[in-house]
């Protein structure tokens, strides 16, 4: 009874606490459309400025890999994209931000829909894959019969799988692997450019970003994988046509180890070219952010911006006064009907957005008036709830008290524990404007203040005392492990100490035990024998043998820096849909299996190593 009280107080409780600290945001699965900026001609939205658009995205192109730098202290990533500098003064060259958490597939996301991200989108579909619904600019191609053609990351073909004209998916997993996506998109490269039936190519190179993981970026091979990309961009901009259109832009940077997901300046600043052989750009006096390409790019095609975008169009990619005038127009139109339709539909004031009059406003007042909706919904979308999070934070607290208090079961007891779930489940559902909220932080109080004074006098019991610290301390030092970044890069390392050093403790203990019933002689070699391939020690010496090979099986992970891979795993998500049903099926039942020979045969771990007397067969 208690173990289910325990579960169902943890699960609330860590539920409480995430509705306050995970950031939500809810989809809105409407389109843009031609008709929702009609021109009184046959363009949609804005007549194509280029038939083709080559985005050209290295991944953690990190803002001064690509900018000239004139630091004396040179390092080995500076000024090697010399060709890329060389554009400067017809093109656009500059930092762009992008919004934290600056992981690939987020990011990938705010470009192609021009939404800010959260911890959590809520899909109405509840959709389990990482598939875009809502509107984007992929989408848009396709619906006005337009193409687009991936050569890169695989990441593209799960965020629009059957959505791509051509697609040359690479693997992003094995960040040890510095130049194989890279040769592969460049094999490809020359026979894509020459083709005419793409207006949106789609570039995604990864050697940058593994090189950081596995080296950082102070290190001779970044500035080789960083003149590589120089000749790729020169290759690319001397078989551009007059009409195409080249983006290369980093979908976010690095700090000085090579990471990012971060909001840090190094990782949420990454490097950004634009460039065109028919006009010359200026670079914007500030650096713009990531999401500000989704309108700019949607209107030089031609296309509907997406209904969520919230990105503001960058005027300097408009050289012409009535061209730039009207994507600041259109795109003021467009920001201004997702604001109204986001806030009827999720209970926010129109006054949050500052919205306007009915008045006409010029192109400044427009672009103002889209900074400010951004800016709100940005605080919309970013606002931690303190309340829900003390509340759940105090609720784990009161759990693990509680556990560590060892009260008996009681009537009392499930009627106390029932009310506090009601409770809790109230202030989940409710909020913190919920009545519920102070009660249940009072009750929480007055039990955590119950169950501390039960411990301490638990702690003055001789006998319950190391059953006491034991459970103390192994329940506190995994909690304090989340507090160190290095635990979780190195957390399965970590757990995987633990649990042998546990199992090895509980086998000593085992072993003094055998020891005193012979009388506290000496073992000899028979006895030690015998006590090898008895049960109580052969399953712990499985288990610790099992634990030694794990590291064999382990598949290593972008933060992990020097991780070594002994065997190359094969994804379930590449393996036919059949394998992949018989892998579970297997998965399910050799844990089953395992459960219950551990469950019959292994009920002494615990037992002994809490001082529960467990009969040992007779040796």
């Amino acid at each position: 009874m208690k173990f289910l009280l325990l579960c169902l107080g943890y699960t609330i409780s860590l539920l409480i606490f995430q509705a306050g600290f995970l950031l939500k945001r809810k989809e809105i699965h409407i389109r843009s459309t031609c008709r929702d900026a009609p021109t009184g001609s046959n363009n949609c939205w804005m007549k194509p400025q280029y038939n083709k658009v080559i985005l050209m995205i290295v991944d953690a192109l990190r803002h001064d890999f690509i900018l000239p730098q004139s630091d004396t202290n040179i390092a080995p990533y500076l000024n090697q994209m010399k060709f890329a500098a060389s554009l400067a003064n017809s093109s656009i060259l500059s930092s762009i931000i992008a919004d934290p958490p600056t992981t690939t597939l987020q990011r990938l996301k705010g470009i192609t829909t021009g939404t800010l991200p959260t911890f959590i989108d809520v899909s109405d579909n509840f959709s389990p894959n990482a598939n875009i619904n809502e509107d984007n600019i992929i989408d848009q191609l396709i619906s006005k019969g337009l193409n687009a053609t991936l050569i890169g990351d695989d990441t593209w073909v799960s965020l629009y799988p059957d959505r791509f004209h051509r697609s040359y998916p690479m693997s992003s997993f094995d960040v040890h692997d510095l130049h194989g996506v890279d040769d592969g998109i460049l094999k490809v490269l020359p026979e894509e450019l020459a083709r005419t039936d793409t207006q949106f190519l789609i570039l995604h190179f990864l050697g940058v970003d593994h090189c950081g993981h596995r080296y950082g970026p102070d290190h001779p091979e970044m500035a080789k994988k960083l003149r590589q990309m120089d000749t790729t961009i020169e290759y690319i901009v001397k078989r551009m046509r007059q009409d195409e259109l080249l983006v290369v832009m980093g979908d976010h940077g690095m700090t000085t180890t090579g990471d990012h997901g971060g909001e840090a300046f190094a990782e949420i600043t990454a490097g950004l070219l634009i460039h065109s052989p028919s006009t010359a750009f200026q670079t914007p006096t500030l650096p713009p952010r990531q999401i500000d390409l989704l309108p700019s790019l949607s209107l030089l095609l031609g296309l509907p911006i997406p209904f969520s975008n919230l990105g503001n169009v960058i005027p300097e990619l408009f050289p012409v006064e009535l061209q730039r005038k009207l994507a600041v127009q259109l795109n003021y139109e467009q920001v201004i009907r997702f604001a109204r339709t986001y806030s009827s539909s999720n209970a926010l004031s129109l006054s949050e957005f500052s919205l306007f009059d009915d008045r006409d406003l010029d192109e400044n007042d427009q672009l103002k008036t889209l900074q400010r909706i951004q800016q709100a919904l940005r605080a919309a979308w970013t606002q931690f709830d303190t309340t829900i999070i003390i509340v759940g934070l105090v609720s784990i607290a009161e759990c693990i008290l509680y556990n560590l208090s060892d009260e008996p079961s009681s009537f009392t007891q499930w009627i106390v524990r029932s009310g506090l779930l009601l409770l809790q489940f109230s202030a989940f559902f409710g909020g913190s404007e919920n009545p519920s909220v102070p009660l249940l932080l009072g009750t929480l109080v007055i039990l955590s203040i119950f169950h501390l004074l039960r411990i301490i006098k638990l702690a003055t019991l001789i006998r319950s005392r190391s059953k006491m610290m034991t459970n103390l301390l192994f329940t506190i030092l995994p909690c304090l492990c989340f507090f160190s970044n290095s635990f979780i890069v190195r957390e399965t390392d970590v757990l995987r100490f633990f649990l042998q050093t546990l199992v090895i403790l509980s086998l000593a203990i085992k072993t003094s035990s055998w020891k005193k019933k012979l009388g506290g002689g000496k073992m000899n070699v028979k006895i030690l024998r015998q006590l090898v391939f008895s049960d109580e020690a052969l399953i712990p010496i499985l288990m610790i043998a099992l634990l030694r090979l794990a590291p064999f099986f382990h598949r290593c992970r972008e933060e992990e820096i020097n991780c070594v891979q002994y065997f190359p795993t094969i994804l379930s998500a590449s393996l036919p849909g059949d394998i992949r049903v018989m892998r579970l099926l297997l998965s399910i039942f050799s844990s089953s299996t395992l459960s219950y020979l551990i469950g019959q045969r292994a009920h002494w771990l615990l037992g002994n190593f809490f001082g529960d007397t467990i009969s040992t067969k007779k040796i």
